[in-house]
């Protein structure tokens, strides 16, 4: 699977619309003729309901990426990439299936994750990056007064833009120092961040955290540079990313 992917294709079906008794059973995603899925506009998928002939499903999710045929075959099954944020690719890969009835109408839908639901009807990711100057003093993983209220205020606008919100909090250094110490830095300084956001309120066990350490640098600093000026150049990579994946309150509220 794609590496941008970001959801897990395991979990159990769910039902989207009603009518049908048989069994879901999804195909193995490796099998799929298309590789690694296609991209599907959520508002497409919005269109599915029960009792759409194959023309119309044909016309809204496409051709099904799966060998089980087109005529009179009473599934089709799908492997979609769904948007979930602004940023190319951020989305996650969700197996969805259609089942027909008899007379070859919509009798009912599927995701094999129940989650995926959710990013079709609103859900986004957003990551809030914060830069570890602003929030530490050097060389410590203990938040600064400054901090503590920049993370106060993230938790609050998470709590009020957000319904269910599953965060990851990764911390990260740049590469000064040894990867050892950096890495154990990283973590410190992610769980003082997750520490400081579970004491505003959020739940603990929504939040996964983890330290990086030197890893994913987004600074391009050339090897002429040394002392302070490389240091002011490195600092894009003292940061700690806050990546939230939730329902918004309106569309929470919508539905």
């Amino acid at each position: 699977m794609s590496g941008a992917a970001l959801f897990a294709l395991a979990g159990c079906a769910t039902q989207q619309t009603q009518g049908s008794d048989r069994a879901v059973e999804f195909p193995d995603p490796d099998s799929a003729w298309v590789d690694d899925g296609t991209t599907i506009d959520p508002d497409n998928l919005a269109l599915m309901h029960a009792g759409m002939d194959k023309d119309q499903v044909y016309a809204a999710l496409g051709r099904p990426h799966f060998q089980e045929g087109f005529f009179r075959v009473r599934q089709w099954n799908y492997l979609f990439h769904i948007p979930v944020s602004d940023r190319a690719q951020q989305f996650v890969t969700c197996q969805y299936q259609v089942q027909y009835d008899s007379d070859m109408h919509v009798e009912s839908t599927y995701w094999r994750n129940p989650e995926c639901a959710d990013y079709v009807h609103g859900a986004k990711l957003t990551r809030t990056t914060l830069s570890t100057d602003a929030l530490f003093d050097f060389d410590s993983a203990t938040l600064s007064d400054t901090g503590e209220r920049r993370i106060a205020d993230l938790a609050e606008k998470i709590r009020s833009q957000y319904a269910e919100p599953e965060i990851a909090v990764t911390g990260y250094t740049d590469r000064i120092g040894g990867p050892g110490y950096n890495l154990a830095l990283s973590q410190r300084r992610a769980a003082a961040v997750t520490g400081a956001l579970v004491d505003a309120g959020l739940s603990a066990s929504a939040i996964r955290t983890e330290g990086l350490g030197q890893n994913n640098p987004v600074s391009d600093c050339g090897s002429d540079l040394q002392g302070a000026a490389l240091k002011h150049c490195l600092q894009p990579d003292r940061r700690v990313e806050v990546s939230v994946s939730a329902l918004t309150e309106q569309t929470k509220h919508s539905g």
